[in-house]
Order: structure tokens, then sequence, then C-alpha cells
């Protein structure tokens, strides 16, 4: 005789036990790349109105490698009595990311990226943020394929690229979760053989102003122009008064 007692106790094990291990790439998402504070310490934060970088800029004469970083929502909410049911368990956890780069749509690096970042759950129907910096997004096996193909790189002149990221990881309560892709366009350029950089330079008010770094050296936004010439021997700067910064 079959004990219907155990094939029912089999039956919501088995159920509980693929609810605890199933993938879901719905509950989260990459919300969009933000622009890290300059005059903060190069802070970013997971606010969902702060500025965001819609085009990042690599300048492989100054950078080998081009990383950036992802703000990610959890829509997971908690569930049951708020009393006995911990909201932890439906916190996000990220610990990988998977990345293609792709230049004239064809893949040129396929690879997981170790990651990290945190979010909480969601409060009614605002997700909770947090950020993953994928480091490298554009490794340098990958930025000496696409200048290869692409170019050598002269002044004025680079490649665009889309780097497709998907972050994975898993709640508190062990369900393993994934955000569907997640595409940004990178501005590839600069010639490290020429001394070409492509990247902004603005002039300093003096010299001897305090130097103010790149909060990502090599990449996305403008640099004073001596951090610049530390790196590239032939780039000339001067101050705002044509003062030669050495």
């Amino acid at each position: 005789m079959i004990n219907k007692s155990l094939v029912a106790a089999v039956g919501i094990a088995a159920l509980s036990l693929s609810a605890g291990c199933r993938t879901n790439n719905e509950s989260v998402f990459i919300r969009q790349v933000p622009i890290p504070d300059p005059q903060n310490q190069c802070i970013v934060t997971a606010d969902p109105t702060t500025k965001q970088l819609f085009q990042g800029t690599f300048d492989t004469s100054l950078a080998k490698s081009y990383r950036q970083v992802f703000m990610f929502g959890n829509q997971l909410v908690q569930r049951g009595d708020a009393a006995r049911l911990r909201p932890e368990t439906s916190r996000v956890v990220m610990f990988e990311a998977d990345v293609q780069v792709f230049v004239d749509g064809n893949v040129i690096a396929d690879f997981q990226a170790p990651t990290n970042g945190v979010a909480d759950p969601a409060n009614e129907t605002t997700p909770g943020y947090g950020i993953s910096e994928v480091n490298p997004l554009i490794p340098g096996d990958a930025a000496d394929a696409i200048v290869a193909a692409k170019g050598p790189f002269k002044v004025g002149s680079g490649a665009f690229v889309v780097a497709r990221v998907k972050l994975k990881g898993n709640t508190l309560g062990g369900l393993n979760v994934s955000t569907g892709p997640f595409d940004f366009p990178i501005f590839v350029c600069g010639n490290a053989k020429t001394h070409t950089p492509c990247i902004g330079a603005f002039a300093p008010s003096s010299c001897d102003d305090q130097l103010k770094s790149a909060c990502q050296f090599g990449q996305d936004t403008e640099h004073d122009c001596r951090e610049v010439a530390k790196v590239d021997a032939g780039f000339v700067c001067s101050d705002a008064t044509g003062k030669l910064c050495k």
C-alpha cells in the first residue's frame, strides 16, 4: 500500500528544493551606469536619481583595460509574516558577471569576471538598489584585439564596441538570481605606440594647483592634463597662463 502521507511529504520537499535552486532572472535588473562624484572621493551611490553614463570612453594609450560600475535593482519583496520572516532572506548578493564584448556585431571576448554588491529587498513597489563593479569589463587581450581589428587609431579616430553584461548572484534565502543582458557602448581610442591619448584633458589654473586625479584613469571623463603628462612623456600640458607644467 502506498503511504499517501509519505508521497505528499516527498512532493512538498521536491517543490521546496526546486523553488530554492531555480534561477530568477526577472526580479533583478541592471538599472544604469552611475557616474562617480570626483568632488566626494569618487564615491558611487546606489541612487537611481544620480547622474548616469550612457557611453564609455576607453583610452588605450593610458590604460591597459577598462572597468565599470553598474547599479542593479532588486524587486524581490519580503513575503509572509514580517514578525517571523526576516527581510534578509530576499536580500540579493552578486558574485559574478558574464561579459561579452562585441565589435561590429561579432563576439571578440566572452568571459566571467568576479564582482560583488548587495541590494536590499524592494519596499512595496520601490526596488532596492546596489552597486557592482565589473573589473575588467574590457580586458587587455580584448583591447589588443579591438586595436588590431579597427586601428591603429589616429587623432580623432576610434571604434565603438558594445559590452554586454549579466550580473549573477543569490538571495540570502538560497534563490539563484541573474539580471537580463545590459548593453553598454564604449568608444575605444588612443594609440599607445605613438603616444597619442584621446581622453579629454583640461588645463589647471596653475601648474602649482593640487592635482585632482580622475576617478578611473584612462577612461570616461576628461583628465587634468598633468595626470596625462605623467603617463605620456610626449604630451604637452600647460596651465591657464600658458606656463608649461612639468
